[in-house]
């Protein structure tokens, strides 16, 4: 499969299985947004490796990956999600979903949220 992002050719392999999950954006079959998640401990996840391909930012595609990954964790019956990030458009969109700032390391800033039940 073709991506946008050269590191990550086979997300599956790095985030398959009950320990983490992968979200990806296809448009005309190449991966233009990535979001994945990882199982830290028990009823942790940890977002990991989110990207957009430059031209399709700002069009709502991080805050659907986004979306798509709180209902897996979920799903993987996780309680809380956390990411951190040096980005201030990450952050705000972070923000607009309702995760909170629980630490901050220089630029970079540690947002958490709790899952509700469902």
């Amino acid at each position: 499969m073709k991506t946008a992002f050269g590191d990550m050719a086979r997300p599956s392999e790095t985030f398959a299985g009950e320990s983490g999950s992968m979200v990806l954006a296809l448009h005309e079959g190449r991966v233009v947004g990535m979001q994945g998640i990882k199982i830290m401990e028990a009823g942790t996840a940890e977002m990991v490796r989110w990207s957009i391909a430059e031209n399709f930012r700002g069009k709502g595609l991080a805050s659907s990956i986004l979306r798509s990954n709180l209902i897996i964790a979920k799903q993987m019956k996780t309680h809380r999600m956390f990411s951190y990030t040096a980005n201030p458009v990450a952050g705000q969109i972070l923000e607009r979903s309702g995760f909170k700032v629980s630490e901050k390391r220089g630029p970079a800033r540690r947002y958490e949220i709790e899952l509700p039940d469902i």
